[in-house]
């Protein structure tokens, strides 16, 4: 294709064009092809701006409506509604099929490719444990038909920092198709152990 063509010589033909080369021209007309394919559309990054925004509005949204979470589910359940207000292609659960198991994000939207999972703790050690869950989703849900996760853990105490979380993404070399957004609400109480429970729990 360019074996008569000189690449060090550049053609000058118009003031407002500049400087032409063929080669460049080539590269430049291919990447133009390609462009759409790598590129995130405008109105999905803006759309996906709607998410987080959301998403990180989770526990004001909740104690707007008086629900206050005692686990996963019910956080899932009150977030539902919500997004499908903004997203109605918004789906419980979509498949992530993968060669020896098939993996479930929480929420799956189609029209932004983005997938959103939830987590739930209620005191320090479910916190890390929740984090230390994302990374394993992180894992399996790559590869799939979703450029964008996020992961929402609802937190009933400020057992966590988002910027404890950041650094500890950045440390472990998190893609950068992962975004995790820590949001801190009310939780009921936990039941208190009556004496012959806690003395059972104690023998255990």
């Amino acid at each position: 294709m360019f074996e008569a063509v000189d690449f060090t010589k550049v053609g000058y033909f118009d003031e407002y064009y500049g400087a032409n080369n063929v080669v460049v021209d080539a590269v430049s007309r291919r990447l133009d092809r390609i462009a759409p394919l790598i590129e995130i559309p405008a109105d999905v990054r803006t759309e996906r701006r709607v998410l987080a925004r959301m998403l990180r509005q989770t526990a004001h949204y909740l104690d707007a409506i008086n629900n206050v979470p005692t686990r996963e589910k019910d956080v899932q359940d009150a977030l539902q509604p919500a997004l499908r207000l903004a997203f109605p292609d918004v789906i419980r659960e979509p498949p992530i099929p993968k060669q020896t198991k098939t993996y479930h994000p929480d929420f799956g939207i189609d029209s932004i490719a983005t997938a959103v999972e939830v987590k739930f703790a209620d005191d320090k050690q479910k916190a890390k444990s929740a984090i230390g869950e994302l990374y394993e989703d992180m894992k399996g849900y790559e590869d799939s038909e979703f450029s964008l996760f996020v992961g929402l853990v609802y937190l009933t105490g400020a057992y966590l920092s988002q910027d404890q979380v950041d650094a500890e993404m950045k440390k472990v070399g998190t893609s950068k198709n992962w975004r995790v957004y820590l949001v801190f609400g009310d939780g009921k109480p936990k039941p208190k152990r009556g004496p012959a429970e806690s003395a059972k729990a104690a023998a255990t």
